[in-house]
């Protein structure tokens, strides 16, 4: 396999990824699955608002979270450690969405590259691009039905440099976005993922094929 044809299929499965996680920090999945995981916790607060707030900050399209505040307006209702989380948050995924940015004209520059050089590789480029995702996913979900709270603890050590992210049930951000709320969020990124990867990788059979019998 030519370093091209791996590099491309790194860079577009980073790619479709990013694009996955995006979903993840939307108003319509949010809402959807907060409406499904509902907290039977109660709060003085509206649930809803405060969730569709945080994620309207999260994707950057609001400054400040000073409009969160409790029922007498005065006092915020989050933290400090948990405005810094969300601060941290905000960055990541910044940064995600760049790197989703730079794995699209990846692709799209090689795509273009062994076309001119060697159009017939071109279905190459596709072939079992799902092998390397499956082996992730399955360590993946080895190590979360092991232990998921390390592989938890792990992952937001690797992403923050604080311990900000260490909140307790008390904590809005915890009430809002409970562990099942990742855990559902995890599997959806990785079905999707997989799936998508799947269905690229047999369009791409079936046209080589037919490109074979021709």
């Amino acid at each position: 396999m030519k370093s091209s044809e791996i590099i491309f299929k790194i860079a577009l499965s980073i790619f479709i990824l990013v694009l996955i996680i995006s979903l993840l920090f939307s108003l319509p999945y949010v809402n959807a699955l907060r409406g499904i995981i509902d907290s039977d916790i109660d709060t003085s607060f509206n649930q809803k608002e405060v969730s569709n707030e945080i994620i309207r900050y999260s994707n950057n399209k609001q400054d400040t979270l000073n409009t969160l505040l409790d029922e007498d307006m005065i006092n915020p209702l989050l933290t400090q450690e948990e405005i810094t989380h969300l601060e941290d948050v905000k960055v990541i995924l910044l940064r995600v969405r760049m790197l989703g940015v730079l794995s699209f004209f990846t692709s799209i520059s090689l795509y273009i590259y062994v076309k001119y050089k060697n159009k017939n590789q071109v279905p190459n480029l596709l072939r079992n691009i799902v092998v390397l995702p499956v082996y992730i996913t399955l360590f993946l979900v080895a190590f979360a039905i092991i232990d998921f709270k390390s592989l938890f603890n792990l992952m937001h050590n690797v992403l923050f440099n604080n311990g900000n992210w260490l909140l307790t049930e008390e904590h809005i951000l915890i009430i809002l976005y409970p562990q099942s709320f990742w855990v559902i969020s995890i599997m959806v990124i990785l079905v999707l993922w997989l799936g998508i990867l799947f269905v690229l990788q047999q369009i791409n059979k079936k046209h080589l094929f037919r490109k074979i019998i021709e």
